[in-house]
């Protein structure tokens, strides 16, 4: 067997040296073209070569897309961060604004008071039980604040202190049931009671009650204080009126308010302590 395989080894050496003599010979008789041996090679490796430069291709698009697209997320999110302080700027910017409207309004309100005495303070919490009828203020006693001063704000009256301390003071509130308040129909002069009910306070109203029943009192017009009962200073506007009822007697006319201070946004206050 051993000697098949070298007679077999010695055949294809043989085969091997005649195929590169008639190879070197056809190149000779044709100098200037290509040869069959090169022709043969280059033939098989062609293609091995595409397949080589193709994949290589591809992996070096792969990285290059792979490179590129984690730059571009982590510029996406240097964006976004950029975005982002820049809409927390404008709410900062716009909150600061809002505040300083408020603040110039507050002012404009302290300058009209004339000769009356106040002081300006902010509410830091309200009554949970009822958001309106009740807040505390962040001024007190030390600021001059007595109990029954009575406290306003941009647009009208919001109610009076009903206690105080060294640096806060409890404001009932107009909403309240216990607030009563003199009042008088701007137009007409008609005096009652302006005070809160419960029922009315869910729609943001206030009643205004006792009014004479030959009252000539419509809708849209004003009540302020009368400043009877010696708590709140006369011509403090209280609201508006939007409607109006007689009792079951006929014997006095009530109107129901909508008080002039939104108490949906109130911030600031000033409490009258003269």
């Amino acid at each position: 067997m051993q000697k098949f395989f070298k007679k077999k080894t010695v055949i294809a050496v043989i085969v091997i040296l005649v195929l590169t003599l008639i190879f070197s010979a056809i190149s000779m008789v044709r100098p200037g073209g290509t040869s069959p041996a090169s022709n043969a090679v280059g033939t098989i490796v062609t293609p091995i070569q595409s397949l080589f430069s193709t994949v290589k291709n591809s992996v070096g698009s792969f990285f290059y897309a792979l490179f590129h697209c984690l730059e571009f997320q982590r510029e996406n999110e240097i964006l976004n961060t950029q975005i982002d302080k820049l809409e927390q700027d404008i709410a900062d910017t716009s909150s600061l604004e809002a505040e300083n409207q408020r603040l110039l309004e507050l002012l404009d309100l302290k300058n009209a008071q004339g000769e009356r005495q106040t002081v300006a303070a902010q509410v830091i919490t309200r009554e949970q039980s009822n958001w309106y009828s009740m807040c505390t203020i962040n001024k007190g006693t030390a600021d001059g604040i007595q109990k029954n001063d009575a406290v306003i704000a941009v647009g009208g009256l919001v109610g009076y202190v009903s206690e105080a301390g060294i640096n806060w003071a409890k404001v009932i509130t107009i909403y309240d049931e216990s607030c009563s308040v003199a009042s008088i129909i701007s137009r007409t002069g008609d005096q009652g009671i302006t005070e809160g009910n419960y029922a009315l306070t869910q729609n943001g109203q206030v009643q205004m009650s006792f009014l004479p029943d030959d009252a000539a009192i419509s809708k849209g017009d004003f009540v302020e204080t009368s400043g009877m009962g010696g708590v709140y200073p006369s011509g403090i506007l209280i609201g508006k009126v939007v409607d109006i009822s007689k009792d079951s007697q006929n014997l006095s006319i009530s109107a129901i308010v909508e008080p002039a201070v939104d108490f949906h946004r109130l911030r600031e206050v000033l409490v009258i302590t003269n």
